[in-house]
């Protein structure tokens, strides 16, 4: 691996960046999202399995305004206000009943 920051001239403009335990993602200018990195568990929110040495989009929602990375899951919010989270579900942490989810899931709400 590179031991200096090093570009990343092959993938799309980046304007919001997260990075994870073994994945990186990031938010376009266009509210895309993209994930990058070995993907296992699911952590780069694509059905595709990786590993992914360049950007690949993440399915599923569109309109992507944040991202947040952990060691083995991802979560981000669209343009609506709501959060999805894929990858390992540690504790619980992707806010539903399943062990891990390849694509995004949208976190269920509590009622205010």
């Amino acid at each position: 691996g590179a031991t200096t920051p090093t570009q990343l001239d092959d993938g799309p403009a980046i304007v919001s960046l997260a990075a994870g335990g073994y994945h990186a993602c990031g938010v376009t200018p266009a509210a895309e999202l993209y994930c990058w990195g070995p993907g296992g568990y699911g952590t780069l929110g694509a059905v595709a399995t990786g590993p992914w040495l360049t950007p690949v989009e993440v399915a599923g929602a569109a309109g992507w305004i944040d991202v947040s990375a952990r060691y083995l899951n991802t979560c981000a919010l669209d343009g609506t206000g709501a959060a999805w989270c894929w990858g390992m579900n540690y504790s619980g942490t992707l806010g539903t009943g399943r062990s891990w989810s390849v694509t995004p899931v949208r976190v269920l709400r509590a009622a205010p």
